[in-house]
């Protein structure tokens, strides 16, 4: 269709109403999709650059230099360890840009796991001192029940005298 009317010699076939509703659809349904990537994409922008102006965790580099300076370390691991330790990049750097390195969501995922083990470490510990003062309480309780026990006897030896 070439106007506003039909015009038989083109060749084409007018379309009916539900396929060109259906290709308006469409293209407001991109438009839509491709304002929301806009807007996520403007949101990670942000949040790198809020991210950017924070230092990097005392525990991350902790976890960061142990993971990548441990003696069974991969190569690339330890390679990392070495150049920040030369200061010839930081953990600020990597942490803020890991996929610049090579094996950098892997050293992540190892720094991750190690502060997860560290974690349930704490806890686990926090979990013992809970059991402990628990039965300390339990102690306590009974002490103070035949303290109480005690003082009601000799009150009730008084007033039987």
């Amino acid at each position: 269709m070439a106007g506003e009317f039909f015009d038989a010699s083109s060749g084409e076939t007018p379309r009916s109403a539900d396929e060109v509703l259906a290709s308006l659809q469409s293209q407001d349904a991109e438009r839509q999709l491709r304002g929301a990537l806009d807007g996520l994409r403007d949101l990670l922008d942000t949040w790198r650059e809020e991210e950017a102006e924070k230092p990097v965790d005392p525990e991350v580099v902790e976890a960061l230099d142990a993971v990548t300076g441990a003696a069974d370390a991969p190569l690339s691991y330890r390679s990392l360890h070495r150049r920040v330790h030369a200061g010839r990049t930081t953990w600020e750097t990597f942490w803020r840009d890991p996929q610049a390195e090579e094996d950098g969501p892997l050293i992540v995922n190892a720094v991750v796991k190690h502060n997860t083990a560290r974690l349930n470490a704490v806890l686990a510990d926090i979990d013992e001192h809970a059991e402990e003062q628990t039965e300390l309480g339990r102690e306590l309780d009974a002490e103070v029940a035949r303290q109480a026990g005690e003082r009601d006897r000799r009150r009730q030896d008084r007033q039987d005298d």
